[in-house]
């Protein structure tokens, strides 16, 4: 059996791990301008024709608004998919306003508030 005499191998250099300072506030800078925002007027942002938002906007802007039903067919969504789109990106990024109607079969419809 033969052993080595060689010096034994270095390991990797590692960098020093720094702990985050927990006094010190992250924060995120979007570099990017938001163009999805509407403006003060309240008017509903541009969007591409044809896009699922244009969609969805479109049959909001109808006076009787539109089922969950209607905008889950025009979309290919799943309702839960809908309901955060309306939460998440038309009532938060875009910042519209949204009624929630009860129609006289009962079923629960949206369309774009007036002030």
């Amino acid at each position: 059996m033969t052993v080595s005499t060689s010096e034994p191998a270095e390991a990797p250099a590692q960098a020093p791990t720094t702990q985050p300072d927990p006094n010190k506030a992250r924060v995120r800078v979007s570099r990017k301008p938001n163009k999805t925002v509407a403006s003060k007027e309240g008017k509903a942002p541009a969007t591409r024709p044809g896009t699922k938002t244009a969609k969805i906007l479109h049959l909001l802007k109808r006076p009787g608004g539109a089922s969950l039903a209607e905008l889950m067919r025009a979309t290919g969504w799943q309702a839960h998919s809908v309901r955060g789109f309306l939460s998440g990106a038309v009532k938060g990024k875009m910042r519209l306003k949204l009624a929630s109607i009860k129609r006289d079969n009962g079923e629960r419809a949206y369309r774009m508030a007036s002030k």
